[in-house]
């Protein structure tokens, strides 16, 4: 009973690894709302560096 039990300690605990880290692999993933917020948030940042880079131009111009 014991050759039993030390032999499919390793496999139950892979088992339970592969498991965990699939459902944390699950919660992980961004909902299509998420990832558009995400994007959003991304292009108006990239917009305000541009136009304040634009402004930074336009001041030392002067």
């Amino acid at each position: 009973m014991k050759k039993i039990l030390s032999g499919i300690t390793p496999i139950l605990l892979l088992v339970l690894a592969l498991t965990f880290m699939t459902n944390y692999k699950q919660l992980d993933d961004l909902s299509d709302s998420e990832r558009y917020q995400i994007r959003s948030y991304v292009e108006a940042a990239e917009n305000d560096a541009a136009a304040d880079s634009e402004s930074a131009s336009a001041q030392e111009e002067e």
